[in-house]
């Protein structure tokens, strides 16, 4: 949920202006709060579920696919524990998929792999904030 009146995730004080960008995704311009906040048309949980998808459709090598796939269900692992309001652990955890990402840029990913997995990754990672 999100949209009421504050400062906290989701909460916007005086919004001006929104937009939608083709993936459904909601900007809206928080003018009180200072920030643009983008709000996900798909929950967190189910855009980690679709990259987990991505990693296991690219065939990489079972190590890589393993490593990456359990950062990402560690993140799902946070979002769903009974402290989920506190989503800087799962921001961490994407963060440390986005770092193995890079690591294996150019070796075991290919450069185009790599930043197709940390944009996803960064939007998801919007979508949380």
């Amino acid at each position: 949920k999100w949209g009421s009146i504050g400062a906290g995730d989701g909460q916007i004080n005086h919004p001006m202006g929104v937009a939608i960008n083709n993936s459904g995704d909601v900007y809206v311009s928080d003018t009180f709060n200072f920030r643009i906040q983008v709000f996900g048309a798909q929950a967190p949980i189910q855009m980690i579920s679709g990259l987990i998808t991505t990693v296991l459709e690219m065939n990489l090598a079972r190590g890589i696919t393993n490593s990456l796939d359990s950062k990402l269900q560690n993140v799902i692992d946070s979002l769903n524990a009974e402290n989920a309001n506190n989503r800087a652990d799962a921001i961490n955890k994407l963060q440390a998929f986005i770092n193995a990402s890079q690591a294996q840029s150019g070796n075991h990913l290919t450069v185009a792999q790599a930043n197709q997995l940390i944009a996803e990754a960064n939007r998801i990672i919007a979508s949380i904030q």
